[in-house]
């Protein structure tokens, strides 16, 4: 594998594993919110169904970003 390769694949798999962590520190900012029953103002970005759709998007572009990594791994490694 050349340089590039070993660097495009690094980047992928950290831009994956990156954003599993937003999406894990958000889900617990969400999760507290509602334990709590805590009532943010309305502009917070966490908040409620927007906070919901945002954990979905972290987690549904992790994977993405997971699926492009092993595509491009397989490919370079024949």
């Amino acid at each position: 594998m050349l340089r590039g390769q070993k660097i495009v694949i690094f980047v992928l798999a950290k831009t994956s594993e990156t954003l599993k962590y937003v999406g894990d520190a958000i889900m617990l900012i969400w999760l507290a919110e509602m334990l709590a029953i805590f009532t943010p103002h309305p502009s917070y970005p966490c908040a409620g169904v927007m906070g919901y759709w945002g954990i979905v998007a972290c987690y549904m572009l992790a994977t993405l970003f997971y699926i492009i990594e092993q595509g491009v791994r397989r490919r370079y490694t024949q």
